[in-house]
């Protein structure tokens, strides 16, 4: 169960999306010092959806275990 959370994590987190477009928008327009504080944040809110992600996953395996 933890492979799949990594494999998961790994390719969501190198998958070009729109927080990626807008961190590299940003970067162009603004700087990298100026962009570092939005790339942290999305960083976060990447950890705090995987975390959220397994937790859910592991409430539903203990309701349905043969799911």
């Amino acid at each position: 169960m933890l492979g799949s959370l990594l494999i998961f994590a790994m390719v969501a987190s190198f998958t070009p999306g729109p927080n990626n477009i807008m961190a590299l928008m940003l970067a162009n327009r603004f700087g990298l010092s100026r962009t570092v504080n939005f790339c942290l944040g999305v960083g976060t809110g990447f950890f705090i959806i995987v975390l959220v992600c397994c937790f859910f996953n592991v409430l539903l395996h203990n309701a349905l275990p043969k799911a």
